[in-house]
């Protein structure tokens, strides 16, 4: 085996994350804010009671969630996607992806933004936090 096939295995096998297995990881409390219709669109629970920020970095997950279940296609989100289906303001969205994006949250690719699958835990974690301290 050659140099560069051995670390190209080395790499499969150390550094490869199985996306199905970190969003299993968080299923159950994802499920507590959201549900999804069947042809895809993402219904999140009682978001009169969840913070902006927090209902924004939720539909990006259930994009993801949603993505792997084939609802959709996409898997990332874009700002006009969010003004119009959270029906939120421009300005109040592009504050909040900034702050997600501060958070190492979320990242940018061409235009759309998509949540660091390693942050769910996290993510979810806050938007807990924020919510019993109402």
């Amino acid at each position: 085996m050659s140099e560069k096939d051995e670390l190209e295995k080395w790499i499969l096998e150390n550094m490869t994350i199985d996306v199905k297995e970190k969003l299993s990881e968080h299923k159950d409390r994802v499920k507590q804010y959201m549900e999804f219709t069947e042809s895809g669109e993402i219904m999140l629970r009682e978001s009169d009671h969840i913070p902006t920020w927090a209902r924004i970095i939720l539909y990006a997950i259930g994009k993801l969630y949603a993505h792997y279940a084939r609802l959709t296609p996409e898997k990332v989100v874009s700002a006009k996607e969010l003004i119009a289906t959270l029906n939120l303001p421009e300005g109040t969205v592009k504050s909040a992806i900034f702050r997600l994006r501060n958070n190492g949250w979320i990242f940018a690719q061409e235009g759309v933004y998509q949540v660091r699958y390693g942050s769910i835990g996290q993510i979810l974690d806050t938007i807990d936090q924020a919510l019993r301290g109402r």
